[in-house]
C-alpha cells in the first residue's frame, strides 16, 4: 500500500509542477493573478500547521465521510458548519472574530464527539450518496481549493479563481488516495506534499 501512496503522491508533484508553471504563464501573459499572502510564522509554527494541523483536519473534513457512512455524514455536517464560522471569523471585528472561532472549535469538538459516539452503529450508507458519489468527490475537491482563496490577496475577477488550480486538482488526488487507501493514507499523502512545500519554502531544496 505505501508504496503505491508513494506513486499518487509523486503524480501529485509532477501535475502540481504543471499547474504552476501555468499560472506563472497565466500571471505574465494574460492576467496578473493576485498574491499569496505571506503570513509571518516561525519554522515550528509551520511544521505543526503544515505536516499536523492541515493533513488531520482538512482530510477530515473535506474526506473523512467519503465512506458514506451516516455517522461521517454527521460529522461532515457539522465540519462544514465550523468551516463556515472559521472563514467569517476573518471579515468581521476582532471581538467577533474570537467569539465566532471559539464557536467553531466548540461545534467541531461536538461533532467529533458525536462521530465517536455513532461511527459503529450509523454505519448506513444513504442511496442518494452512492448515486452522487463521482459529483459529491467532484464537489469536496472544488470546495478544498476554494477554502485556499483565503491564502491569496483578493480576487478580483473570474480569471484569478485559478490560482486554486493546484489545490482543486491535489483534492482530487487525495479523494483517489482516501476512497483506495483509507484515512489515514490520504492524512499520509497530503503531509508528505506539504513537506516538500515548505522545503521550498525554506530554500532547502
Amino acid at each position: 500500500m505505501l508504496a503505491a501512496v508513494g506513486f499518487v503522491f509523486l503524480i501529485d508533484l509532477l501535475i502540481d509542477f504543471g499547474a504552476q508553471q501555468l499560472l506563472d504563464w497565466i500571471d505574465a501573459s494574460v492576467s496578473a493573478l493576485p498574491d499569496a499572502i505571506d503570513f509571518e510564522a516561525t519554522l515550528e509554527e509551520d511544521l505543526i500547521g503544515f505536516l499536523l494541523f492541515a493533513p488531520l483536519t482538512e482530510e477530515a473534513l473535506f474526506r473523512g465521510w467519503l465512506t458514506g457512512k451516516l455517522a461521517s455524514l454527521r460529522f461532515a455536517a457539522f465540519g462544514a458548519v465550523s468551516a463556515a464560522l472559521f472563514i467569517a471569523a476573518g471579515y468581521v471585528g476582532e471581538g467577533t472574530s474570537s467569539v465566532l472561532v471559539l464557536a467553531g472549535f466548540a461545534v467541531l469538538a461536538f461533532g467529533l464527539w458525536q462521530w465517536s459516539q455513532t461511527r459503529f452503529t450509523d454505519t448506513r450508507i444513504p442511496d442518494w450518496f452512492t448515486k452522487n458519489f463521482t459529483w459529491l468527490v467532484w464537489g469536496s475537491s472544488l470546495a478544498f481549493g476554494l477554502v485556499h482563496l483565503a491564502n491569496y490577496q483578493a480576487i478580483t475577477g473570474a480569471i484569478d479563481l485559478v490560482v486554486i488550480l493546484p489545490q482543486a486538482i491535489g483534492g482530487l488526488l487525495l479523494a483517489y488516495t482516501r476512497v483506495r487507501f483509507g484515512l489515514r493514507a490520504a492524512m499520509l499523502h497530503h503531509a508528505a506534499f506539504n513537506a516538500v512545500y515548505l522545503l521550498t519554502v525554506y530554500q532547502i531544496i
